[in-house]
């Protein structure tokens, strides 16, 4: 839900200029794939730690 407002805000000056739409959907999709790799990686960081949380729990 809060994507596509974020989209809207941050392409606003693009959107009103009406460049052409090539070079903004790609930089849409760099912007995209960003947002998609940082998510990973965080998701990814979270379950390390939670592991972690379950292997110290564990030693107890």
């Amino acid at each position: 839900m809060v994507l596509p407002l974020e989209n809207v805000s941050a392409f606003s000056v693009q959107i009103g200029r009406g460049i052409d739409s090539m070079p903004w959907w790609i930089t849409l999709a760099v912007v995209g794939a960003v947002l998609l790799i940082l998510a990973v990686s965080y998701e990814r960081r979270d379950g390390e730690a939670a592991a972690l949380g379950a292997r110290l729990r564990d030693l107890r």
